[in-house]
């Protein structure tokens, strides 16, 4: 079977591509921040203990 794609079906695949690419970067964001957030909690524990 040969499946066809209009333009307007590839356009919106683009979109969602582009979409999921942008939130793939905010979660990157997150993660860094989060770990980076991480690394300072535990140094503040080392100098507590």
């Amino acid at each position: 079977m040969q499946v066809h794609y209009s333009k307007i079906q590839l356009e919106k695949v683009d979109q969602e591509n582009e979409e999921q690419q942008t939130n793939i970067r905010k979660v990157e964001e997150l993660i860094e921040s989060l770990t980076s957030q991480y690394q300072e909690v535990e140094n503040q524990e080392e100098q507590i203990d």
